[in-house]
């Protein structure tokens, strides 16, 4: 299996488009159910902290950093909010198959993540698209 990432976005855009691209270069089919497409590690916040931003049953839940490490999955976008500096990280998954989500490290901070089950026939390729923005928390909708 390999697995590559590009990624696009202009000079002074707040917005990234990330392609990841799987690709099975084996005469075996595999199944990912529960591989990540894509992982985003974010600095910890310091003593202020982070906020985590998903959708769950279409409501918007928030979730302060907590003692314990968790992970809280979103049925579209999910993002990770910095109080003390009034921003945001935002993943918003390109395809209604995949899933954002935040997974909390306790003391090591929040990240963002999208996955997404697929199956690759021998020798198939699969690109998955993401997009990541960088805004204030008002605007990370």
């Amino acid at each position: 299996m390999q697995v590559e990432a590009d990624y696009l976005t202009l000079p002074g855009s707040n917005v990234m488009l990330v392609l990841t691209r799987w690709v099975n270069r084996t005469t075996a089919r595999r199944e990912l159910e529960h591989d990540p497409c894509l992982a985003v590690w974010l600095a910890a916040a310091g003593d202020e902290g982070t906020e985590a931003h998903w959708v769950r049953n279409g409501r918007r839940e928030v979730q302060r950093v907590g003692d314990f490490s968790r992970d809280m999955r979103s049925s579209t976008w999910a993002a990770v909010v910095y109080p003390a500096s009034d921003s945001a990280t935002l993943l918003v998954p390109g395809s209604r198959k995949a899933k954002a989500y935040v997974e909390d490290f306790a003391q090591n901070g929040q990240h963002l993540g999208m996955w997404m089950p697929m199956t690759l026939e021998p020798e198939q390729t699969r690109e998955i698209a993401a997009w990541l923005v960088f805004c204030s928390p008002d605007e990370a909708e």
